[in-house]
Formats: structure tokens, C-alpha cells, sequence
């Protein structure tokens, strides 16, 4: 938290009582605008990320590695081109471990996000890389629970292996993603998930040119809000396990960063853009009520609970509940979100198997 005055409007976010994230392997912008306290990711950021000539020798690299593990019989079946992308993103999430005070977050694969089994699978495998390939050796026995949270896409499927992953003897970090509705936040928190990330926007914004200024585009942000001040309103009102702290994502705009900062979300993971805006916004007294027309939907949350929602052994309430929420359009951008995922990590494999035939 910040001791003086606050000189620019990333400076005010700093000041409070939310920790500021950064949404990028960029490792660049963490160096020049941090510390942050997480660093969060997913297979869009990986590819993207990747594709820069810079990282040539990395991809290079990880290639070498996935071909080697897959010469000494390890990882079963798994193909040597997933292998190599998640090596890839390891190798990145490493790079940005010492601008950070806290966590890099790392997702599973999106492909098995209906999968408990698979899920679990990517998620340890995730974990056996993250301490194998750390820069630090030998690394330290507990550098994947101290330093790594684990993505996992909000299915009832890839929450119950969140909630195997959170049990001994794994005992790691999980953050339960693509967040649109409360069924999910509230089987989160049952599932011991230690964040939950609400998106804000749905991925259309980042991905589908003209619909960020449409009228749907902001009906759907100011139900967006909505949810995020439910999900902090039914982890007051009914003291649900663990509590996860709630990490809002897929921003579109400074000011609907300062108007969560003011409904005082535990968390706050910004993309470079609007990071990089934000350092560059003189702060002035006052400016975070202007944002309030940001947070349209985030006061007077109606409902009340007078015990958690309990979907653990419930898959079917879970769906039939999720399913109802806003006539059916979370449920959509969820599907969506995976689909876009997956595009995602199809991007990074077809990389790493270029990079295989140059060093073939």
C-alpha cells in the first residue's frame, strides 16, 4: 500500500485496500510498472505473448524440453506440442516471479475444463513444471504452493477438481475463472477456491471488433457489476468457507477499474493498456466518484441467504441454476470463454510443433 499522497490513478488503486494485479507475461511491463502482487494468465495471453519474435529462443527451448521429456517415456500421452506450450508458459510465469510480491496464476487446460479427471491431470502436470523448470536449483519443495495459483475454468466439473486440488496431499492455490453467475462463485467458495475471478466483459470485448461500444456490451457490463457486488454480498452474508478473495477480470476501461476499487474487490488483475493509462493519469482528488457511472448495477444487491448454496454433490442444481442466470446468456459466455480458450491453445501448439521441425 502506498505511504504518500497518490500521484497517478495507478497510484490511487495502489493506496487501497485492493492489490493490484497484472494480466500479462509481459515481463517488460511488469518491470516497469511494478511491483503487482499477482500475475494472472491464460492460453490467449501465453499465445499472443509468444508470437513476439523476442521469445524465439524460448519457444526454441521449450520445444528441446517437451521432446526430451517425451523421449524419456514421461507425461504418458500427452502430446509432445502441449507439452512444449505449457513448458512455454512456465518458462514466461517464471520470468515475472520477481516483480511480483505474491502468485503468477496459471491455467489449465481449457480443453478438459468438463473433465474433472483431465482437469486435475493439467493442473498437477502444471505444478511438476512449474518446479522442475524454476531458474532457482534445486527449487525449493514448496515453490508451487508458495508462488503458483492454479486457473481453473467455473465448471461444476473443473470446480471439483479445485477442490481436489485444494486437499492434501496437494494443498495448492486454485482461482476459480470464467466467473459469470453466483452459482458459481458460491460452489467456489465451497470448493475452498482461494480467489474467484467474475469477468466484468465478456472475452467479445477483447476479441470481436465494434462490440466493445455496443449497447449490449455495456447491458451485459452493468449486470457484470451486479454480480460481482452479489458474490461479495453473499460472502458477507453467509460467512461461506474460505471466502475467496475476489479478483475481477476482464476489464475494458480505467474507470471500471477505480469504480471496483471502490466496491473494494480484494483484487484487481489490469492489462497493460490500462495499466499503462492509469501510470499515466494525473490522480485528482474526487476522480474515483466520478467512476461511479462505471459501476452502474453495484449498489442495492436484493438477495439474501441464510446458509450457503451447497452445489459440491449437486451437479444438477448447479447447471439448472447457472443455466436460468440472465435467461441463459452466462452460461453462453462461459462456453464462449472455453472456445475462445481453446482457439488459444491451439495456437500455442501449432508454434511449438513448427519449432520442433528447426530443431528436428
Amino acid at each position: 500500500m502506498a505511504t504518500s499522497a497518490p500521484q497517478t490513478l495507478l497510484d490511487y488503486w495502489r493506496s487501497t485496500a485492493t492489490s493490484i494485479d497484472c494480466d500479462t507475461l509481459d515481463v517488460s511491463v511488469a518491470a516497469d510498472l511494478g511491483p503487482f502482487v499477482d500475475c494472472t494468465s491464460n492460453q490467449a495471453i501465453a499465445a499472443l505473448e509468444l508470437a513476439r519474435h523476442e521469445h524465439r529462443e524460448l519457444v526454441l527451448k521449450a520445444a528441446r524440453l517437451a521432446r526430451g521429456l517425451k523421449e524419456k517415456g514421461e507425461w504418458g500421452d500427452v502430446p509432445v506440442e502441449k507439452l512444449g506450450g505449457e513448458i512455454a508458459t512456465v518458462l514466461l510465469a517464471h520470468t515475472m516471479l520477481p516483480h511480483l510480491t505474491h502468485r503468477v496464476h496459471l491455467q489449465t487446460d481449457p480443453a478438459a475444463a468438463h473433465s474433472t479427471s483431465a482437469t486435475t491431470t493439467s493442473a498437477l502436470r502444471l505444478v511438476s513444471l512449474f518446479h522442475s523448470l524454476s531458474p532457482i536449483q534445486p527449487a525449493p519443495p514448496s515453490i508451487a504452493i508458495d508462488r503458483l495459483c492454479l486457473k481453473i475454468p467455473s465448471t461444476h466439473a473443473g470446480l471439483l477438481a479445485a477442490h481436489h486440488l485444494h486437499q492434501p496431499p496437494h494443498n495448492l492455490t486454485t482461482l476459480a475463472t470464467t466467473l459469470f453467475a453466483l452459482p458459481q462463485a458460491a460452489l467456489a467458495a465451497r470448493v475452498r477456491c482461494a480467489y474467484v475471478a467474475p469477468y466484468v466483459n465478456s472475452l467479445q470485448l477483447h476479441f470481436e471488433p465494434g462490440f466493445a461500444g455496443s449497447a449490449q456490451a455495456a447491458r451485459e457490463r452493468a449486470l457484470a457489476m451486479q454480480e460481482v457486488r452479489r458474490a461479495l454480498a453473499y460472502y458477507d452474508a453467509v460467512g461461506a468457507r474460505g471466502k475467496p478473495a475476489v479478483l475481477p477480470a476482464s476489464l475494458g476501461s480505467v474507470g471500471e477499474c477505480t469504480a471496483l476499487v471502490r466496491l473494494g474487490v480484494e483484487h484487481l488483475t489490469v492489462a497493460p493498456g490500462l495499466l499503462r493509462e492509469a501510470a499515466a493519469t494525473p490522480y485528482q482528488p474526487g476522480d474515483e466518484e466520478a467512476a461511479t457511472s462505471d459501476a452502474d448495477g453495484v449498489n442495492g444487491v436484493s438477495d439474501s441467504w441464510e446458509k450457503p448454496l451447497d452445489y459440491l454433490d449437486d451437479k444438477e442444481g448447479f447447471e439448472r441454476d447457472f443455466a436460468a442466470a440472465n435467461g441463459g446468456r452466462e452460461k453462453e459466455k462461459l462456453d464462449h470463454s472455453i472456445r475462445v480458450f481453446v482457439e488459444f491453445q491451439d495456437q500455442l501448439e501449432a508454434r511449438i510443433k513448427k519449432a520442433l521441425e528447426e530443431v528436428a
